[in-house]
């Protein structure tokens, strides 16, 4: 069978009832697209500057009340596809971004939708579920 380029990877981030998260007809709905991060944990230094200026921003939008309503993280999370690569990515996605958001932000908005750039997509969705969301219900479409 043939492999997809793309494959998406829905996120249910808790077992319980989600939050009633309701989107006024006032506004547009707000999506952070974040994409290629390219995580490569034998050089996490090297990006660690680019990654505070990146939560810096995005904590920022909050203060302003411009929080998004759903975050899409799209593209090479990892650069090598090493377990080391996709724990930086968990430790960013964890402390740079999701403690950056309000703390109602309905988990099940996060969209992860990894590109090909790893070999083996069934590797990089073991990956993903372990290293990046080894506390959530995650499930593959």
């Amino acid at each position: 069978a043939k492999v997809p380029n793309l494959w998406v990877e829905v996120v249910r981030m808790s077992q319980e009832t989600p939050q009633q998260h309701t989107i006024s007809d006032q506004r547009p709905v707000r999506i952070l697209h974040l994409s290629d991060f390219h995580f490569d944990g034998a050089k996490a230094w090297d990006a660690d500057p680019v990654l505070q200026g990146l939560s810096d921003a995005i904590q920022q939008f909050v203060t302003d009340g411009l929080a998004p309503d759903a975050v899409a993280i799209t593209g090479d999370i990892a650069h090598k596809g090493q377990a080391a690569d996709y724990e930086q990515a968990a430790k960013w996605i964890s402390q740079g971004l999701l403690a950056k958001l309000p703390s109602g932000f309905p988990r099940n908005h996060l969209l992860l939708v990894p590109g090909r750039g790893v070999l083996n997509p069934e590797n990089t969705r073991s990956r993903v579920r372990e290293s990046v969301l080894p506390d959530t219900n995650a499930t593959a479409v």
